[in-house]
């Protein structure tokens, strides 16, 4: 989170946030919890990222944000493309 509220590029952003999204969005529940609370403590950085990024950024969010319509007003932004899954 301390890397993210730094001035980064757009591509070592991107990485940081896949990163944040594969520790927060874990299926081992403990590990998850605690990078949750730490990634809500900057919570406002994820909300205001980079328009190119603003994706990956959601994706974290949804994995822990508690105020659904302010996550829902960041889905519903037109800056995000969600595509469904194919079809298995």
């Amino acid at each position: 989170m301390a890397a993210l509220s730094g001035d980064l590029t757009p591509g070592a952003r991107g990485v940081c946030l896949d990163l944040l999204l594969r520790l927060v969005d874990t299926d081992d529940e403990d590990s998850a919890e605690a990078c949750q609370a730490i990634a809500r403590q900057g919570i406002w950085g994820l909300y205001r990222d980079h328009p190119d990024l603003v994706v990956y950024a959601y994706l974290v969010l949804r994995a822990f944000e508690t105020d659904h319509e302010r996550l829902r007003a960041c889905r519903d932004s037109g800056l995000i493309t969600l595509r469904e899954p194919a079809p298995s």
